[in-house]
């Protein structure tokens, strides 16, 4: 009998992340690496592209508009980030799933976004796993932990004191030094890198961040975190076949395969390559 994907968890549950299966099979899987990318390119406004900073300083003629959105852009080019969803589903590693619904890898709106419209995967990682490895790989420059999800008025953002910055030690250590010592290392992370709209609130989002002053792509090493690959319920025997050869090639052993299923508006999921190709295959017999 194969091993489950809930026997893989270590003691913190998993975090999920949905993608589309040629970045998978390209990428993910032949690197085993995950894309850190900029936070200029996260998809809600309220990540603030354009930081509109308040100078804290006595020589404010010194500091106008011109130095302040030049500061904010040199911060948000170096602080990247890789992002995940949860659930709030609490697994038996050998009783079945009493409810998919609450299952991370089962949410309709991220397989749309970010799943290829449920022709791409959910990759499931073990949180504490991969939580190390960022961590033996970034150290101090890493943060990670769950988006709030807040609206906030414009009056009451522009006196926030996290929206502040002092400029003259910003000209004095730089960009990358100035958010490792008043960003990443500070309270101030909690409402710059970790807050979205609450439009966004069922992507349940978890992000890991750090900064670089590399140009070039920064990855994080998933090593022996990914416990499955859940498929979409669009994809086919083929994705599945494709997906299999490869991961068993590049060693990812204890790494299930899963897919979800719908039917009567109701999803089920399916763990196991020779029951996932059967049920696929008996749908498409079926039509």
């Amino acid at each position: 009998m194969h091993q489950t994907f809930r026997q893989t968890d270590s003691g913190d549950g998993f975090l999920y992340h949905y993608t589309s299966l040629e970045t998978v099979c390209t990428h993910i899987l032949q690197k085993k690496q995950l894309l850190l990318n900029s936070f200029g390119k996260a998809n809600d406004p309220q990540d603030a592209k354009d930081w509109f900073l308040s100078p804290f300083t006595n020589a404010q003629d010194k500091y106008d508009l011109n130095q302040v959105l030049k500061a904010s852009m040199e911060m948000n080019k170096i602080i990247r980030m890789t992002c995940f969803s949860q659930g709030k589903a609490v697994f038996e590693p050998n009783k079945p799933i009493l409810d998919i619904n609450k299952c991370g890898f089962c949410n309709p709106q991220m397989w749309h976004y970010y799943g290829d419209k449920n022709k791409g995967v959910c990759l499931v990682f073990d949180k504490r796993k991969l939580l190390d490895n960022f961590k033996s790989q970034y150290g101090i420059i890493s943060k990670s932990d769950s988006v709030d999800y807040v609206n906030r008025s414009l009056g009451f953002s522009n006196v926030m004191p996290e929206y502040q910055y002092i400029p003259e030690l910003y000209d004095e250590i730089g960009a990358y030094e100035y958010c490792k010592k008043e960003l990443i290392n500070n309270k101030r992370a909690d409402y710059l890198l970790f807050q979205k709209s609450e439009a966004w609130s069922n992507e349940a989002e978890f992000r890991l961040i750090t900064l670089t002053e590399q140009k070039q792509g920064v990855f994080l090493d998933i090593k022996d975190s990914l416990s499955m690959i859940c498929f979409g319920s669009n994809t086919t025997v083929e994705d599945i076949e494709k997906a299999y050869h490869l991961k068993h090639s590049l060693g990812f052993r204890g790494c299930s395969l899963g897919k979800v299923f719908w039917r009567n508006s109701s999803p089920f999921f399916v763990e196991g390559r020779h029951e996932i190709k059967r049920r696929t295959e008996g749908i498409i017999n079926f039509q």
